[in-house]
């Protein structure tokens, strides 16, 4: 299974994969304040909580209609990846991809302009030694 960063995540709509409560805070014993249906969205993604001594998991946190957070626990297959990614989100693999090929084509395209620089330089002297030879042949002949 592919990785995602969280934060390449915040403003995403995530859909629900299964029944989730829907919780206040970010512990198990959290008040339940909504339980989501499989298939429906639950908000946009806020934040997360990280592990501490009192939590063993990441806790994601979205904000109600009134801007009120709450709070699912992350687990596997809980949200619709297949969503996730027609909002944009790509993988930390295809991340590393995309930074790859920005620099190759950012090399590339030093190399293209060194190229037409030297291929304009190269015109120049041409026409600079063209012009000479023209110029001789042209005070050649009238002498």
């Amino acid at each position: 299974m592919a990785l995602y960063r969280l934060d390449q995540l915040v403003g995403k709509t995530f859909f629900v994969t299964k029944d989730v409560v829907l919780r206040r805070s970010a512990f198990d014993n959290g008040r339940i304040f909504y339980t989501a249906k499989k298939g429906q969205p639950i908000g946009k993604l806020q934040s997360w909580v990280p592990p501490n001594a009192n939590r063993d998991k990441y806790w994601l946190e979205f904000d109600d209609v009134y801007g009120i957070p709450f709070y699912v626990p992350m687990e596997s297959n809980l949200f619709s990846l297949s969503k996730l990614i027609e909002q944009g989100a790509i993988s930390v693999k295809e991340q590393i991809e995309l930074e790859k090929q920005k620099e190759a084509d950012s090399k590339k395209d030093g190399f293209d302009k060194t190229k037409e620089i030297a291929t304009i330089a190269l015109w120049g002297v041409g026409l600079f030694v063209g012009g000479n030879i023209l110029n001789s042949i042209i005070k050649n002949g009238r002498n």
